[in-house]
């Protein structure tokens, strides 16, 4: 991944993909692990979300983090762009070939997002004191995902 630290850098049309990230944001994240894993390499706009770059809104309608753009077409859902560069560089596959494995992996995936992302979410974005706290300490108690994680790959 080359880094811009140019917040107002202009994607070119040329084959290569920029990512405009932020490296606090846990959605951010899950494409630059995708990107790694698949090696593919991007241009890297990092920013912040009170600090975007001034052409982001030209590829994202919300004007928000994280946003890929590949030549013509520009994503702005995590999920899409994972999807996306999934189907874009199948090798390395993301899931198992096997339907079971695939489906026990996405179903991970969602208890992921469910228990620990709308969290994380809540500790980050809230102003609250009492929701920071609360969802500090609920964070805590559902971290009975970590053991599975030692137990088999996810990647098999």
């Amino acid at each position: 991944m080359k880094i811009s630290d140019d917040n107002s850098a202009v994607v070119s049309k040329r084959s290569s993909m920029t990512l405009f990230s932020d490296s606090t944001c846990h959605y951010c994240h899950r494409v630059r692990i995708v990107l790694a894993e698949k090696g593919v390499t991007v241009d890297l706009i990092e920013s912040d979300s009170g600090n975007t770059p001034a052409d982001l809104a030209d590829y994202n309608p919300y004007n928000s983090m994280p946003t890929l753009v590949d030549r013509d077409l520009s994503l702005y859902e995590s999920k899409v762009m994972m999807e996306y560069l999934d189907e874009r560089f199948p090798h390395p596959p993301l899931l198992p070939v096997y339907p079971v494995a695939r489906a026990e992996s996405r179903q991970l995936m969602f208890r992921i997002e469910r228990d620990w992302c709308s969290l994380v979410d809540a500790i980050q974005n809230s102003r609250s004191e009492n929701v920071v706290k609360k969802s500090t300490a609920e964070l805590r108690t559902v971290c009975w995902l970590l053991p599975l994680f030692s137990m088999r790959s996810l990647f098999s």
